[in-house]
């Protein structure tokens, strides 16, 4: 009976600490798809091919960065349950090699586009970039931090085009903490990501720049399609609707991948565009009228009444254009 107690107790304490004690300094690369993976790990560099990746056997260190290339994605779990991170191309993403507590995992999002899966309460996961630190809980979100090419801010003096942070709720409990060069800023409260919403930040010199609107249908289509894909000797996959092998990548997709998630939409840049160009035409006007009224006056003082006429009333007509052209134009302001 003793006996009996003893081997209870030990299998007890066993699978206590296969539930609450999982491993989180390492996580496992089990699927990839494409040609251009690299792994910087202890001062080198080695490159991997998408069949080498799909064995399961590479782990990503303490300390590692994980990079995609053109045409490349790849899929990685942390610990026997998750949480899971799916790395879109020309992408790039490093394990931090300070030790956290079991109940933390904390990555850094040097740049690129990624999805992060975390099924259960513990670990938290962190994902770090310059402008901000992401905490998703037990949830689903997609995170971008990228330089958009029709939301490019200047920095002051001329300098780089700042990146800006995107952080996607699609599911659970998601929350941004607005930082500036790493270090939380605190003077800025933090932010929850509510299902359905983005938030972003950006940072110009040292100002910063949080808007929150509703999830636009492209990120909503874009996650679908780098949807998570089974892990390899589970029986349930990680997410329904994994995508098949032929799945087109983000450089082949005209419409998604680069959709703008900023205030400013095309719409706003259209306007200003035919604003500028009204502007212009307005000034074109007036500077004619003004060439049609010195043509009167020189035929005035020739002593020809016809042609004074003709070139008065065609100077009059047509500055009167380009002043009412440059009234409206001033006066149109895009929202």
């Amino acid at each position: 009976m003793k006996k009996r107690n003893i081997l209870i107790i030990i299998l007890f304490f066993a699978f206590a600490l296969t539930l609450f004690g999982q491993d989180f300094s390492s996580g496992r690369i089990y699927s990839a798809q494409g040609n251009d993976f690299v792994i910087l790990s202890k001062g080198k560099r080695i490159l991997y091919s998408a069949d080498r990746l799909n064995e399961g056997t590479i782990t990503l260190e303490r300390g590692d960065i994980f990079q995609t290339g053109p045409q490349s994605t790849a899929e990685i779990q942390f610990g026997n349950n998750g949480p899971f991170v799916k790395i879109v191309e020309n992408s790039s993403i490093g394990f931090n090699d300070s030790k956290t507590s079991q109940s933390v995992l904390t990555l850094n999002l040097l740049y690129g586009r990624v999805r992060v899966k975390n099924p259960v309460q513990e670990p938290v996961v962190n994902i770090n970039s310059n402008n901000g630190l992401v905490e998703i809980k037990k949830g689903d979100a997609g995170i971008d931090y990228i330089i958009r090419n029709d939301t490019m801010t200047r920095q002051s003096g001329g300098g780089a085009s700042s990146p800006v942070l995107y952080v996607s709720n699609l599911s659970g409990e998601t929350t941004v903490y607005p930082s500036n060069n790493g270090a939380a800023a605190s003077n800025l409260p933090q932010l929850l990501v509510h299902e359905g919403e983005t938030v972003s930040v950006e940072f110009v010199s040292s100002l910063s720049y949080v808007e929150r609107k509703p999830l636009e249908n492209s990120t909503i289509s874009f996650w679908k399609i780098y949807d998570f894909s089974a892990v390899p000797g589970s029986s349930a996959g990680v997410a329904a609707g994994a995508p098949s092998i032929d799945v087109p990548l983000p450089s082949n997709i005209k419409e998604i991948p680069n959709t703008p998630l900023s205030a400013e939409g095309p719409s706003a840049k259209s306007i200003s565009k035919t604003k500028n160009r009204v502007i212009v035409a307005g000034l074109l006007f007036c500077l004619g009228g003004l060439a049609l009224e010195g043509a009167s006056l020189y035929y005035q003082s020739v002593g020809d009444e016809t042609m004074t006429y003709f070139y008065g009333m065609s100077g009059a007509f047509t500055s009167g254009i380009g002043v009412l052209t440059l009234f409206g134009a001033l006066g149109n302001n895009p929202k």
